[in-house]
């Protein structure tokens, strides 16, 4: 399980640190388009965390996983409609 649950905290730190502010500097910079694509990997990024669980095993994070999952899918579109 704590194997597991460090991948998923690996996984989290990417979208943390590298995607949403990779996002924010994109929009900042004009280029809303590099920053929907930052989002649209952040909101594919948790299914890796569910999928380090196996195959018929629930992810412990499935929730949480979902939460970041909707919230990146928000912002990617609300990205695009700056196009």
């Amino acid at each position: 399980m704590r194997k597991h649950l460090g991948a998923c905290a690996e996984i989290y730190d990417v979208i943390i640190n590298d995607e949403i502010p990779e996002a924010v500097q994109a929009v900042r910079l004009g280029d809303p388009k590099f920053g929907e694509e930052a989002m649209n990997d952040s909101a594919a990024e948790p299914g890796s965390c569910d999928d380090e669980f196996g195959a018929g095993k629930a992810s412990p994070l499935a929730e949480q996983n979902q939460a970041v999952r909707g919230a990146a899918a928000v912002t990617a579109a609300i990205i695009r409609l700056l196009l």
